[in-house]
């Protein structure tokens, strides 16, 4: 690129916090549970942030036509595996596995990829395809439709052991109990291959895709030598067996967890970074090969918090950090997934500065 590329993670969850587009007091409770109004509210968020937030994503209303993704936020893991979902301001699903317990998830066997809350995700699939062929918002059909992230790719083995376990229970697992911590891990992981696996053949895709990526933030509790030694083996068979040889590998990773990052590129040959804060940007490409797609910037509570001023002058720390001289694959962005509430004027900032600090030549 001839600039440093922006991209803007917004979705309908920050439509919905914007009064004066969602008039209707439409909540994130009932927008997940009715497929008609996760239709509406979708493209009305798109059309939303492509009419006023600045980035490279693509602006204006789309050519060809709006495109929707299943939204079952971060519950639906955890729920596939067998927690219990609860409503509320903000769906979520506790651990399930207590310690009299925590064997039980064995003895019930890996679930199929559409059993459960698969069943729903298939079902309201296929009802959007159907509804698709009548739909129109502006004079525009809805010319794509994407499964939920959490069936075609996964939050991550650690990520969700702690979710179905509980953070605390299964961090003294891997101390006190590693023999268990690793049975869990290893049953996540074959589940999970597994379900992705049957959804790709369901879409009629093949067992081995060219591009794929994965998250597992949950990592960041742990210390670089118990992730290589207990968690990276699992890693490498979710990239392995998904993966072409290669194909194209990228990881999202919130928080704290650019310790990782040299042994994530080396050791499982992932190019592509989704980083959340905090990130020391000067060290990055001192640390990763150059030819490493890393997606970062200004922290999301200054986003929400700060001023145009303030955000213009974090961009351009962040650019002038080197990681436009050692390399041209940086791509600016939130860091990460923009709060809502959060001032358009702040995030235009950003694209602004871009502009101005971004080139190349």
């Amino acid at each position: 690129p001839t600039r440093v590329p922006v991209t803007i993670y917004a979705d309908t969850r920050n439509w919905i916090h914007e009064p004066d587009e969602n008039q209707c007091g439409v909540t994130l409770s009932r927008y997940l549970k009715d497929s008609q109004l996760m239709l509406e509210c979708q493209v009305r968020a798109q059309d939303w942030k492509r009419h006023n937030i600045l980035s490279d994503d693509g602006m204006g209303d789309p050519e060809d036509g709006w495109s929707i993704t299943l939204d079952y936020q971060n519950y639906l893991e955890p729920v596939w595996f067998g927690a219990l979902l609860r409503d509320g301001i903000e769906p979520h699903a506790p651990a399930f596995l207590g310690e009299d317990d925590k064997h039980a998830l064995f003895e019930k066997g890996i679930p199929d990829a559409f059993s459960g809350i698969g069943r729903d995700v298939r079902d309201r699939y296929e009802w959007f395809l159907e509804r698709m062929k009548s739909f129109r918002y502006k004079n525009l059909p809805v010319a794509h439709l994407n499964m939920p992230f959490n069936m075609t790719g996964t939050d991550g083995p650690v990520t969700i052991a702690c979710g179905i376990r509980g953070v605390e229970e299964f961090l003294c697992d891997l101390v006190d109990d590693p023999e268990y911590a690793l049975q869990l891990l290893d049953f996540i992981t074959t589940a999970t291959i597994a379900r992705i696996r049957k959804v790709r053949a369901y879409l009629g895709q093949p067992d081995k895709s060219d591009d794929f990526g994965m998250a597992d933030d949950s990592i960041v509790l742990l210390s670089p030598s118990m992730y290589r030694e207990m968690i990276l083996p699992f890693h490498r068979r979710i990239f392995d067996e998904l993966t072409t040889e290669g194909g194209s590998r990228g990881i999202h990773l919130c928080g704290d967890t650019q310790r990782f990052f040299p042994a994530i590129a080396q050791e499982l040959g992932v190019r592509a970074f989704d980083t959340g804060f905090p990130i020391d940007f000067g060290r990055l490409y001192d640390e990763l090969p150059k030819d490493t797609c890393v997606y970062g910037g200004p922290e999301i509570g200054l986003l929400r918090s700060g001023t145009p001023e303030q955000v213009e002058r974090r961009v351009r720390e962040v650019l002038a950090s080197g990681v436009m001289r050692k390399s041209a694959k940086f791509v600016l962005r939130e860091g990460n997934a923009l709060a809502p509430g959060t001032p358009l004027d702040n995030v235009n900032a950003m694209y602004r500065t871009c502009e101005r600090f971004g080139n190349y030549r």
